[in-house]
């Protein structure tokens, strides 16, 4: 009845109050009906709809944000394993120790078998280092403390300028306990310490490892050494094979953050057993440095064209290349690096057919005073940079001067003093 009557135009009372619910309920949000998974009600109106694709998208958020609760949950109850193992480990390890303070302050132990263990110091004191207390304490991933006293950069420049407690988590203790007592030595006990290292390739090889890490120089080149030299007799050498080796390993690293000067003090340092290292090394700088057009890379053998003698071509070089900008190019930081330390290693330069004069020759007389040969055939000298020779220059025994303006009596007086240093026996 109700459907004939809305047929003809008229609407029962019930129909009418059905479709007046309706229509509230959607000018209602509150009071719409809800849509879950699994609901029998029919969907008779596209905001119906709507309505229901927003539920299907609230229950894929709940979903979601429940996983990711679970996630969170399970990667923080890693962490909470993770360090109960560690803490554990690490108890285990210390359990045994029976810790009593000196007078000194410093910590000891009761018995030998103890000691065999106890590179770990108290958390709350630092074992006495050559008697003061350590600056710096390196800790390995045994949690093992190993204390220093001083730091000296050309030993260590990762830890140069640090103090307090620093754990390497990737450095086991025996590795550690190495690096330690390099750093706790006077001077004088450097040498006969590298000397004395000779580990199995297998650790030397960590050891290595574990020097390039901590930018340990001194190390780094006695184990190169030992890895990649060839022993004869209580020295070592590099043949060119294996100078390329060392050159690929060496030449990007930090060794090059140090200058001219700190080399030169390292090998005072290192002495012999890292000798022939420091050949493979002054080698890689003249590389970066003085062949700059890349001439003579390609020679797998370039390196025993000078093998013992690398420090000396390339101070050789750097001193020819930088008088050849001319003086007034040299500043006061290269003059004094030639006069205080590397113009000792000039002995034989050819400066023939260039444009050096006598205020070129003058620095060179003052700053190499071992100079043995010298060429300055068709250079612009005169008689005052024989003069500067002459008066500075004890060792030399053989210079020319050909084509240049220099008279005859001059040129004299040069050869005289050359033959003069010959019978001295300076050559």
């Amino acid at each position: 009845p109700d459907a004939a009557g809305e047929a003809a135009g008229e609407m029962s009372p019930a129909r009418a109050l059905q479709l007046e619910e309706e229509e509230e309920d959607m000018d209602n949000p509150l009071n719409a009906p809800l849509y879950t998974d699994g609901s029998s009600r029919s969907v008779n109106s596209y905001e119906e709809g709507v309505r229901v694709c927003m539920a299907k998208a609230m229950n894929s958020a709940y979903a979601l944000e429940t996983l990711l609760r679970v996630a969170t949950s399970a990667m923080q109850g890693l962490e909470i394993v993770q360090g109960i193992q560690e803490y554990s480990s690490f108890l285990a390890k210390r359990e045994s120790l029976v810790k009593s303070r000196n007078a000194d302050g410093s910590v000891a132990t009761p018995s030998h078998h103890h000691q065999q263990n106890t590179s770990a110091a108290s958390p709350n004191t630092s074992r006495r280092v050559d008697g003061g207390t350590a600056s710096v304490t390196v800790v390995s991933k045994e949690f093992v403390e190993h204390p220093i006293s001083v730091v000296d950069p050309l030993r260590c420049l990762v830890l140069h300028n640090v103090t307090g407690k620093v754990r390497f988590p990737t450095v086991p203790t025996a590795s550690l306990e190495v690096l330690a007592d390099h750093l706790n030595q006077s001077e004088l006990q450097v040498p006969q310490s590298l000397a004395d290292m000779r580990p199995d390739k297998g650790t030397a090889e960590r050891l290595l490892e574990m020097s390039l890490q901590m930018k340990a120089p001194l190390l780094t080149l006695r184990l190169a050494t030992l890895i990649f030299g060839t022993q004869q007799g209580p020295s070592y050498f590099f043949t060119g094979s294996s100078a390329l080796q060392l050159r690929t390993l060496l030449q990007d690293g930090f060794l090059f953050e140090y200058g001219i000067k700190d080399w030169l003090h390292l090998e005072v340092l290192g002495g012999d057993p890292i000798a022939a290292a420091m050949d493979v090394l002054w080698w890689i700088r003249y590389i970066k440095e003085a062949v700059a057009d890349g001439a003579g890379e390609d020679r797998r053998d370039s390196f025993g064209d000078h093998e013992g003698n690398w420090k000396q071509v390339y101070a050789e070089t750097r001193v020819k290349v930088f008088l050849g900008f001319g003086v007034h190019a040299l500043n006061k930081d290269e003059v004094t690096l030639w006069a205080h330390s590397l113009g000792r290693y000039v002995e034989y330069l050819s400066l023939k057919d260039s444009n050096i004069g006598d205020a070129e020759v003058e620095i060179l007389a003052q700053c190499c005073p071992h100079l043995k040969s010298l060429d300055l055939s068709y250079t612009n000298v005169t008689s005052r940079a024989v003069e500067a020779l002459i008066g500075s220059c004890n060792t030399l025994v053989e210079c020319s001067v050909e084509g240049a303006d220099v008279p005859s009596s001059v040129q004299d007086q040069l050869r005289r003093h050359c033959v003069d240093n010959r019978n001295r026996g300076v050559a």
